[in-house]
């Protein structure tokens, strides 16, 4: 994989943002402020569609991140927060009819965004830290905690969601489940909850049938690096956790909770390279993002250690 795939235009300005977000007149996260509650965690993939039934058996709180607080509110479900890490502009469209809930924010978001909240009156906001491995960032971060007092700052995985994860424990969730982290493609070809297809810039790989027997998959599997990398985060986070962490539907995290950590490891060495080895073919892209027929997932290496 060429990490360029996952770089961020905005990444120059990460500090200027973290230290422009100190102006803003709102709290950090405080520890142990959810304590004995429960919550659903909801990121945009297909598999939200089967997180509502957790909405609708009274979980406490409902997490939207990013456009999946869209989908919530659209659909009329109960959220309770919105919650990014997403230091892109995007997101000004993205929350721009942004619905009359909580607002959990990492101090590097663009302030773009939190000034698109507020001209809405959208202020119950709160700020948490997402390690972005810019320099100078943990003194800015000292002085946040100078200025605003102690809160996390989590850095695990690549996507809202994982952040999210490790954001509820700290505020002491005693029951965290997770809908719509798919970490790829459902089973009917969508990407997001909406059932689009679109995902503009992606290198999307196929699961190879040797992959598919590993993880003993009964339907195809497609995927990226990125995405497959959050989803071996999330799956040892819920080996760290327990019980008190649980994925809801059909996802890549699911299907791949058996595999021992061996072969975790050594999926995660493959997702990390610089260029897909000899076990994967070429990815190819098309223009519009939609995943290639002619993509090929593999890892050769790991099913040595099954």
């Amino acid at each position: 994989m060429n990490f360029e795939t996952l770089h961020n235009p905005n990444t120059g300005s990460f500090a200027a943002f973290i230290a422009d977000n100190m102006r803003w007149p709102f709290p950090v996260v405080r520890e142990k402020y959810a304590r004995g509650r429960t919550l659903l965690i909801c990121g945009a993939g297909p598999s939200l569609r089967d997180g509502v039934e957790y909405i609708q058996r009274g979980v406490d709180d409902v997490w939207g991140c990013n456009s999946a607080l869209n989908w919530l509110t659209d659909n009329e479900h109960r959220v309770t927060h919105g919650v990014t890490v997403d230091q892109s502009e995007r997101m000004f469209d993205m929350w721009a009819k942004a619905p009359d809930v909580i607002y959990y924010l990492a101090s590097s978001v663009h302030p773009g965004l939190v000034s698109t909240l507020v001209k809405q009156r959208r202020t119950k906001i709160a700020f948490f830290h997402s390690f972005t491995s810019v320099e100078g960032e943990g003194d800015l971060y000292m002085k946040w905690c100078s200025v605003r007092g102690p809160t996390i700052c989590v850095g695990d995985g690549l996507n809202t969601v994982n952040r999210a994860v490790d954001v509820a424990g700290y505020l002491g969730y005693r029951k965290i489940y997770v809908a719509g982290a798919d970490c790829a493609f459902g089973a009917d070809g969508s990407f997001h909850a909406d059932e689009s297809h679109e995902t503009p810039g992606k290198v999307v790989h196929t699961a190879s049938p040797e992959f598919l027997d590993m993880i003993g998959a009964d339907r195809p599997w497609d995927t990226s690096a990125d995405m497959l990398m959050s989803a071996i985060d999330l799956v040892k986070k819920q080996r760290l956790i327990g019980d008190k962490l649980e994925f809801v539907g059909d996802t890549l995290p699911n299907a791949m909770r058996d595999l021992n950590d061996e072969i975790l490891d050594r999926c995660m060495r493959w997702a990390t390279r610089e260029e897909v080895d000899a076990n994967c073919s070429h990815p190819k892209v098309s223009d519009n993002g939609r995943r290639p027929e002619s993509a090929s997932l593999t890892t050769g290496d790991a099913i040595d250690g099954h």
